[in-house]
């Protein structure tokens, strides 16, 4: 048999056998493969014509390198050591890092939990440590016996000694030898010199230049500002590997910076899990923990989170009754310039109908920009914070007559004298100022809205809300934290204090507060 041949006839029994593989039930195939493996190694071992064929064709097919060869071990599952076969997003995960190294850029990879990212990066950096020149990877995370424990096949190194033991000999460097080149924290390649280190903690990125270096974990480091700095000078190719652990840390400002590539891995890209593992997980683990490591949401991975995300998504493209002849509401919220920018909300009764953002370098211009978008709209009242950059707004409208209403808000004055829905209190007992009110009445529309449709519980339409199904604004809405003050009044964490953590203004879930101005009682309105 040619080159040709040998290859086409080992890599159509592999498709045949993958074709057939059943990732719920891996069991079913575990046999046939690894008969497949052994039939192939003994093709290798007789003659070195296939040998020197097959390792020609694995230096570029990493994939087929992985699935041939390399294992995994899943305990949680009931599973011992098995072979790994790719399903598509993992296939497509390893193409993303081949791109990676050959543009020399960084990537960040947003996952949910048990998606098998631990197992694949270090297969794929074993496969570029055999096959490619000149290439060094690091492996780091937030303790070191994460990295490397020996006997725990926990660590990321005990999995790379578990695979490397079970490649066939002919297929591994001249000269490797698993007892002499796998000391703690590193692999070392005796025929080309390539090699694999690893680090935990502050100490990662003191091991000098890598091709690539992968960060496990890293929205969870201790010291995530100085293992940045190492690492800049370290490597081009940083891929950071994590679910995510709140807003404000540099994993979290790194992944809404736009400006690396982006790897999402969502449950429902994973062929073992369905609708029904995810109900036994929210059952077992609470919404809290699924919301941020199997749904990756940021906001909702923090505990007291104004909005929650899941009462947010709730809202997203809800049908509610609009009533004829409904005037159309708007809420402006007026930029601080920089990278801020104005927007503008617009609704009819509890249905936000569009969200709109735009940039401008002053608040007159952002102001006139808005009258145009009001009028285009033929929006009959606009509703805005009046105070701080708002008065330039509110000196704009008060120019000239507007053919819609324009009502001021100063979010930092006293909450309102009405009593707080269900409570012996007033707003002003309840609250530390009006902003802080605001959101926490729009906190109730949500909440009633997901109660609406989780629980059944028959509230009027008129009490919820439907918000349209745009990303940033679905951010923003569970961006701010709440705090009690001493004092037991609730307190909406101000925008200073956001951007201390690394969050930016939320100027979409403003804007949509201030378009339910007439929530608040008109004693404290400033009617235009």
């Amino acid at each position: 048999m040619n080159e040709k041949e040998i290859v086409s006839d080992f890599l159509a029994r592999w498709w045949d056998i993958k074709s057939r593989f059943d990732f719920k039930n891996p069991r079913l195939s575990t046999k046939e493969i690894f008969l497949f493996r052994v039939d192939l190694h003994k093709e290798i071992e007789d003659n070195p014509y296939s040998l020197a064929i097959l390792r020609s064709y694995y230096r570029s097919n990493p994939i087929d390198f992985i699935e041939h060869w390399c294992l995994t071990y899943d305990p949680k599952r009931g599973l011992g050591m098995t072979p790994m076969v790719l399903f598509p997003k993992q296939e497509e995960f390893v193409h993303w890092l081949q791109d990676r190294i050959t543009n020399k850029e960084s990537g960040l990879v947003e996952k949910c939990r048990e998606v098998g990212m631990s197992w694949l990066s270090l297969d794929f950096a074993i496969w570029a440590f055999i096959f490619t020149k000149d290439f060094k990877a690091g492996f780091g995370s937030r303790k070191a016996d994460l990295v490397d424990k020996l006997g725990d096949v926990d660590s990321i190194f005990e999995k790379m000694r578990m695979v490397l033991a079970h490649i066939p000999k002919e297929l591994l460097p001249l000269g490797f030898s698993l007892k002499k080149d796998t000391p703690y924290m590193q692999i070392r390649n005796p025929e080309n010199g390539n090699s694999i280190t690893g680090e935990g903690g502050e100490n990662i990125g003191r091991g000098g230049r890598n091709s690539i270096y992968f960060k496990d974990e890293s929205a969870f480091y201790e010291q995530p500002d100085k293992i940045e700095a190492s690492l800049s000078e370290n490597t081009d190719v940083q891929i950071d590997i994590s679910t995510p652990n709140g807003v404000g840390n540099p994993f979290y400002k790194k992944r809404m910076s736009g400006e690396i590539p982006i790897f999402t891995f969502r449950w429902t890209d994973d062929p073992r899990k369905d609708q029904k593992w995810y109900d036994e997980r929210v059952r077992k683990l609470g919404s809290l923990i699924v919301a941020r490591e199997i749904d990756i949401s940021y906001e909702a991975s923090i505990d007291n989170i104004t909005i929650p995300h899941k009462w947010v998504m709730s809202a997203v493209n809800l049908e509610l009754e609009i009533k004829p002849n409904t005037p159309k509401i708007g809420g402006f919220d007026v930029a601080g310039g920089g990278v801020d920018k104005n927007a503008l909300s617009i609704r009819q009764d509890s249905t936000v109908q569009s969200i709109e953002q735009w940039n401008d370098s002053d608040s007159v211009s952002a102001t006139y920009e808005m009258i145009t978008r009001a009028n285009q709209n033929d929006i009959e009242a606009v509703y805005y914070d009046d105070i701080g950059v708002g008065d330039g707004a509110k000196g704009t409208l008060n120019q000239q007559s507007q053919s819609f209403e324009h009502i001021g808000i100063s979010a930092s004055s006293s909450p309102s004298d009405t009593m707080f829905e269900f409570e012996d209190k007033s707003c002003k007992e309840k609250f530390l100022n009006l902003r802080a009110e605001m959101w926490w009445k729009l906190r109730r529309r949500f909440e009633k809205t997901f109660d609406y449709l989780d629980k059944g519980i028959d509230y009027p339409h008129s009490e919820l809300i439907s918000i349209p199904n745009d990303p940033q604004l679905i951010k923003e809405l569970c961006t701010p934290l709440y705090f009690f003050k001493d004092n037991g009044k609730i307190k909406i964490e101000s925008k200073r204090e956001m951007r201390a953590r690394g969050v930016a203004s939320p100027n979409m879930a403003d804007a949509v507060i201030m378009s339910f101005g007439d929530d608040f009682n008109n004693g404290f309105l400033e009617w235009i």
